[in-house]
Protein backbone atom coordinates (compact mmCIF):
# COMPACT_ATOMS: atom_id res chain seq x y z
CA UNK A 1 0.00 0.00 0.00
CA UNK A 2 0.96 3.44 -1.01
CA UNK A 3 -1.25 6.87 0.72
CA UNK A 4 -0.83 9.77 2.54
CA UNK A 5 -0.26 9.60 6.57
CA UNK A 6 -0.58 12.72 8.59
CA UNK A 7 2.34 14.42 9.46
CA UNK A 8 0.84 14.76 13.46
CA UNK A 9 -0.03 11.18 13.42
CA UNK A 10 3.11 9.76 12.66
CA UNK A 11 5.10 12.34 15.43
CA UNK A 12 2.83 10.73 17.47
CA UNK A 13 3.54 7.40 16.49
CA UNK A 14 7.69 8.67 16.76
CA UNK A 15 7.19 10.03 20.33
CA UNK A 16 5.31 7.14 21.41
CA UNK A 17 8.22 4.81 20.41
CA UNK A 18 10.65 6.46 22.13
CA UNK A 19 12.27 9.35 19.82
CA UNK A 20 13.03 12.91 21.87
CA UNK A 21 12.19 14.42 18.20
CA UNK A 22 11.18 13.96 14.71
CA UNK A 23 11.18 14.99 11.18
CA UNK A 24 10.03 14.04 7.93
CA UNK A 25 11.26 14.69 4.57
CA UNK A 26 10.37 13.28 0.97
CA UNK A 27 13.24 11.20 -0.62
CA UNK A 28 13.23 13.35 -3.63
CA UNK A 29 14.27 16.40 -1.15
CA UNK A 30 17.25 18.75 -2.90
CA UNK A 31 20.50 17.97 -1.10
CA UNK A 32 19.40 14.02 -0.63
CA UNK A 33 19.99 13.29 -3.82
CA UNK A 34 23.28 11.23 -3.14
CA UNK A 35 20.89 9.33 -0.74
CA UNK A 36 18.34 8.24 -3.10
CA UNK A 37 20.28 5.07 -4.69
CA UNK A 38 21.00 3.58 -1.71
CA UNK A 39 18.44 3.88 -0.11
CA UNK A 40 16.20 2.51 -2.93
CA UNK A 41 18.28 -0.38 -3.26
CA UNK A 42 17.68 -1.23 0.56
CA UNK A 43 13.36 -0.36 -0.09
CA UNK A 44 12.90 0.68 -3.58
CA UNK A 45 9.27 2.13 -2.68
CA UNK A 46 10.65 4.87 -0.72
CA UNK A 47 8.86 8.03 -1.09
CA UNK A 48 9.90 9.57 2.60
CA UNK A 49 12.52 9.79 5.28
CA UNK A 50 11.70 9.61 9.18
CA UNK A 51 14.63 11.28 10.86
CA UNK A 52 14.57 10.37 14.62
CA UNK A 53 17.02 11.64 17.55
CA UNK A 54 17.34 10.85 20.90
CA UNK A 55 19.25 12.68 23.84
CA UNK A 56 22.13 11.41 24.84
CA UNK A 57 23.98 12.01 28.85
CA UNK A 58 25.76 14.79 28.25
CA UNK A 59 28.03 13.58 31.32
CA UNK A 60 28.72 10.54 29.78
CA UNK A 61 29.31 11.66 26.41
CA UNK A 62 32.06 14.63 27.45
CA UNK A 63 33.74 12.14 30.31
CA UNK A 64 37.50 12.01 29.43
CA UNK A 65 37.18 8.38 30.23
CA UNK A 66 36.62 6.83 26.81
CA UNK A 67 34.77 3.87 29.13
CA UNK A 68 32.04 6.38 29.71
CA UNK A 69 31.56 7.74 26.15
CA UNK A 70 31.73 4.29 24.89
CA UNK A 71 29.15 3.35 27.02
CA UNK A 72 26.48 5.89 26.31
CA UNK A 73 27.39 4.86 22.81
CA UNK A 74 26.73 1.53 23.21
CA UNK A 75 23.82 2.31 25.16
CA UNK A 76 21.86 4.45 22.03
CA UNK A 77 22.56 2.42 19.22
CA UNK A 78 20.17 -0.33 20.59
CA UNK A 79 17.77 2.39 21.65
CA UNK A 80 17.46 4.01 17.98
CA UNK A 81 17.52 0.81 16.63
CA UNK A 82 14.37 -0.45 19.29
CA UNK A 83 12.63 3.22 18.10
CA UNK A 84 12.73 2.36 14.34
CA UNK A 85 11.87 -1.32 14.67
CA UNK A 86 8.52 -0.41 16.68
CA UNK A 87 7.96 2.73 14.28
CA UNK A 88 8.44 0.31 11.18
CA UNK A 89 5.64 -1.93 13.23
CA UNK A 90 3.31 0.97 13.39
CA UNK A 91 3.45 1.66 10.06
CA UNK A 92 3.06 -2.07 8.90
CA UNK A 93 0.29 -2.00 10.64
CA UNK A 94 -1.43 0.95 8.95
CA UNK A 95 -0.49 -1.02 5.80
CA UNK A 96 2.64 0.90 4.81
CA UNK A 97 5.73 -0.44 4.12
CA UNK A 98 8.39 0.70 6.13
CA UNK A 99 12.60 -0.45 7.22
CA UNK A 100 14.85 0.94 9.72
CA UNK A 101 18.47 1.01 8.55
CA UNK A 102 21.39 0.74 10.82
CA UNK A 103 22.56 3.06 13.00
CA UNK A 104 25.72 1.58 13.68
CA UNK A 105 28.79 1.06 11.84
CA UNK A 106 28.13 0.16 7.89
CA UNK A 107 27.57 -3.57 6.84
CA UNK A 108 27.18 -3.25 3.55
CA UNK A 109 30.56 -4.60 2.22
CA UNK A 110 29.30 -5.46 -1.11
CA UNK A 111 29.48 -1.92 -2.08
CA UNK A 112 32.91 -1.11 -0.58
CA UNK A 113 34.91 0.83 -1.19
CA UNK A 114 32.36 3.50 -2.18
CA UNK A 115 29.81 3.41 0.91
CA UNK A 116 28.78 0.68 3.09
CA UNK A 117 25.95 1.88 4.66
CA UNK A 118 21.85 2.90 3.66
CA UNK A 119 21.64 6.07 4.45
CA UNK A 120 23.30 9.25 5.93
CA UNK A 121 21.41 10.26 9.34
CA UNK A 122 23.04 13.60 9.16
CA UNK A 123 21.66 15.13 5.95
CA UNK A 124 18.01 13.69 6.58
CA UNK A 125 18.41 15.07 9.96
CA UNK A 126 19.16 18.36 8.57
CA UNK A 127 16.77 18.39 5.59
CA UNK A 128 14.18 17.19 8.18
CA UNK A 129 14.53 19.99 10.73
CA UNK A 130 16.37 18.76 13.70
CA UNK A 131 19.16 20.93 13.47
CA UNK A 132 22.04 22.11 11.02
CA UNK A 133 25.76 20.35 10.79
CA UNK A 134 27.92 22.78 13.35
CA UNK A 135 31.86 23.34 12.46
CA UNK A 136 32.70 20.06 14.16
CA UNK A 137 30.59 17.93 11.53
CA UNK A 138 27.93 17.41 14.01
CA UNK A 139 24.20 18.18 13.82
CA UNK A 140 23.57 20.32 16.38
CA UNK A 141 19.88 20.23 17.86
CA UNK A 142 18.03 23.82 18.47
CA UNK A 143 17.15 22.16 21.75
CA UNK A 144 19.35 19.03 23.04
CA UNK A 145 22.53 20.45 20.99
CA UNK A 146 25.17 18.03 20.28
CA UNK A 147 24.00 15.61 22.65
CA UNK A 148 21.79 13.18 20.24
CA UNK A 149 21.74 10.26 18.18
CA UNK A 150 20.53 9.80 14.89
CA UNK A 151 18.42 7.28 13.27
CA UNK A 152 16.25 6.95 10.10
CA UNK A 153 13.45 5.20 9.01
CA UNK A 154 12.35 4.74 5.61
CA UNK A 155 8.55 4.81 4.48
CA UNK A 156 6.69 3.89 0.92
CA UNK A 157 4.35 6.56 2.69
CA UNK A 158 3.50 10.13 2.06
CA UNK A 159 3.95 12.03 4.81
CA UNK A 160 1.34 15.63 4.58
CA UNK A 161 3.10 18.07 5.94
CA UNK A 162 6.82 17.37 5.48
CA UNK A 163 8.98 19.02 8.08
CA UNK A 164 11.15 22.16 6.99
CA UNK A 165 14.48 23.07 8.01
CA UNK A 166 15.39 25.10 10.13
CA UNK A 167 15.80 28.78 9.36
CA UNK A 168 19.01 29.02 11.49
CA UNK A 169 22.00 27.53 12.27
CA UNK A 170 22.32 26.95 16.29
CA UNK A 171 25.74 26.78 15.79
CA UNK A 172 27.32 30.19 17.08
CA UNK A 173 30.84 29.88 15.79
CA UNK A 174 32.14 29.97 18.79
CA UNK A 175 34.94 27.72 17.84
CA UNK A 176 35.13 25.31 21.24
CA UNK A 177 35.12 22.49 19.49
CA UNK A 178 38.39 23.72 17.48
CA UNK A 179 40.19 23.93 20.49
CA UNK A 180 38.27 21.18 22.52
CA UNK A 181 39.10 18.62 19.47
CA UNK A 182 42.17 16.31 21.25
CA UNK A 183 43.43 15.22 17.79
CA UNK A 184 43.41 18.39 16.19
CA UNK A 185 40.95 17.29 13.67
CA UNK A 186 38.65 20.17 13.61
CA UNK A 187 39.44 23.51 12.11
CA UNK A 188 38.07 26.81 12.43
CA UNK A 189 37.65 27.48 8.90
CA UNK A 190 35.06 24.44 7.93
CA UNK A 191 37.59 21.81 7.35
CA UNK A 192 37.90 18.52 8.52
CA UNK A 193 40.86 16.45 8.89
CA UNK A 194 39.34 12.67 9.10
CA UNK A 195 42.39 11.05 9.11
CA UNK A 196 43.33 12.89 12.06
CA UNK A 197 40.00 11.70 14.00
CA UNK A 198 40.42 8.05 12.17
CA UNK A 199 43.63 7.20 13.37
CA UNK A 200 43.95 9.63 16.77
CA UNK A 201 46.48 11.58 15.74
CA UNK A 202 47.77 14.79 17.39
CA UNK A 203 47.12 18.03 17.59
CA UNK A 204 49.37 20.46 16.03
CA UNK A 205 49.62 23.20 13.13
CA UNK A 206 46.61 22.23 11.84
CA UNK A 207 44.88 23.73 14.60
CA UNK A 208 44.48 26.77 13.29
CA UNK A 209 42.67 30.33 15.03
Amino acid sequence: MTGVIDAALLRQICLDAGADDVGFVALETPGLEGEVEYVREALPSTRSLIAVCVRLSRENFTSRAASMVNTEIDTAIPVLDRIGHRISIALQDLGFRALYPSVTFPVEAHRLPSRGWTVSHKPVAVAAGLGHLGIHRCVIHPKFGSFIGLGTVLTDAEVAPYSQPLDWNPCLGCYLCVAACPVGAIHNDGSFDFNSCYTGGSPGPSVRW
